[in-house]
């Protein structure tokens, strides 16, 4: 019994010892097999873990660190701004024009250009930011801050910007032909700032280095020289776009033609404009603010027979009523002031085809001016064959008489009393006509003591 107990233990530690002799032998094979298998599962693996980590990285707005950047990552892009805006613009002005140079640039996150793939020739829109948008101290913003300080227009205004899509050449687009269409006034600090970014998306968003302000650009005309008549009537103050538009439809161009109005039916202008009297009030002073032309225009009535001189802004220089000497405006009762109104707004309308003329005080005859014997020295002068000699006297003035006078006149008319003289003198060229004029002058004879008149 003891013997076969023995036996069976023996049996047993040989089968043992002859096991682990055989499995110390498989080990080696073993470890290199789970150590080969596991080295492929892991191979396999990093991609998956590769793309999930780009995911995180990408929704969250991370950048990704140095040296380990994937420069081909879609928001890994940036566009950024080349130049920088001065400090004022100005509406309704290309930023060319203005001498400004800007271009926007795509680049990878390694800081190189994208001159290759599709983003490199892709659709860029320009936008206006609010000048508030600080992004001097900040690495990054993600789309969502950057669409939360998109500038909005004001009511009724449209789009701040006008030519605000570029397209990327090998990744690069020169910005030239953008124009602001208001000022910044109503930004929070009264100051914009330009940012560019990719219409299909896929990259960061460029944002200008400073804050600039938007200004009218009527406002250049102040700073650079005087209004002038020729101007748009958009450079006076409280014009803005859609009265201008206004003015335009009624074939008022310039500054002359918005005084013309003026002048001639001022309650139609008030009508355009639709603006409150004080601000029309501060209009009309700007306007009436610019030197006058020396152009003057004709207009005759052919029913009425008047003819009128207007200035190149229609104010009435001269008025003649059926040939009569011409009058000033301002002598005219209220009844014929209307009536010369009414002639003007005619003659508004027929603007285009009015005759030019000359200054009318140049042709007005002026009154009869008698100065006294003592005022000045004795002197004869003729003139045109006419002659006047007054003893201790002097007279000079420019006048029109006619035929008739001059034989009332005769050849030669004689007076003692210096006094009487004078008085018949100046009631005889009281109302002179226009048919024809000499400059008179009537000095003392030195070798006599009478006072003449000779033709």
């Amino acid at each position: 019994m003891r013997t076969s107990q023995s036996s069976i233990s023996e049996l047993v530690e040989a089968v043992r010892f002859q096991c682990a002799q055989e499995f110390r032998a498989v080990i080696p094979e073993v470890v290199d097999a789970v150590r080969s298998q596991c080295a492929q599962e892991f191979q396999a693996f990093i991609p998956l873990m590769v793309a999930e980590m780009k995911k995180t990285i990408h929704s969250s707005g991370l950048r990704p660190l140095l040296g380990q950047a994937d420069c081909s990552a879609p928001r890994a892009m940036q566009l950024h701004f080349l130049g920088s805006l001065p400090e004022t613009l100005y509406t309704l002005t290309k930023i060319r024009d203005a001498g400004v140079s800007l271009r926007v640039e795509l680049r990878n996150s390694c800081g190189s250009r994208v001159e290759s793939g599709p983003e490199s020739s892709a659709k860029v829109r320009l936008v206006v930011l609010d000048g508030d948008f600080e992004v001097d101290n900040r690495a990054d913003w993600t789309k969502e801050d950057f669409d939360k300080n998109v500038a909005k227009p004001r009511k009724e205004k449209g789009s701040l910007l006008k030519g605000n899509e570029i397209y990327l050449s090998k990744g690069v687009g020169d910005v030239t032909d953008i124009v602001f269409t208001d000022n910044s006034k109503s930004m929070r600090n009264g100051t914009f700032r330009l940012g560019a970014v990719l219409v299909k998306g896929g990259a960061r968003e460029a944002v200008s280095e400073k804050a600039f302000k938007v200004k009218e650009r009527r406002l250049i005309m102040s700073y650079r020289r005087p209004l002038s008549l020729k101007d748009n009537p958009r450079c006076l103050k409280n014009i803005g776009d859609k009265i201008t538009q206004r003015l335009a439809s009624e074939e008022i161009h310039t500054v002359q033609d918005f005084l013309q109005l003026f002048h001639t039916d001022v309650n139609e202008l008030r009508k355009i404009l639709g603006i409150s009297e004080n601000q029309f009030s501060e209009t009309i002073k700007i306007a009436e603010s610019c030197p006058l032309s020396k152009e003057y225009y004709s207009y005759y009535d052919e029913t009425e027979e008047v003819d009128l001189v207007l200035d190149c802004v229609f104010n009435i220089k001269g008025i003649t009523f059926k040939g009569q000497t011409s009058q000033a405006y301002e002598v005219l009762d209220d009844s014929q002031k209307e009536f010369i109104n009414k002639l003007r707004g005619l003659a508004y309308k027929k603007r285009g085809k009015l005759q030019r003329t000359v200054d009318p005080m140049n042709q007005i005859p002026k009154q009869v001016e008698a100065i006294g014997p003592s005022s000045l020295q004795p002197e004869i002068i003729q003139y045109t064959g006419e002659q006047m000699v007054y003893k201790n006297s002097y007279v000079q003035q420019s006048f029109s008489y006619d035929d008739e006078y001059h034989r009332l006149m005769g050849n030669q008319m004689e007076c003692s009393d210096t006094d009487q003289w004078i008085a018949y003198l100046c009631a005889s060229f009281a109302s002179p006509s226009e048919e024809s004029g000499t400059e008179l002058k009537a000095s003392t004879s030195p070798n006599d003591s009478s006072t003449a008149f000779t033709g």
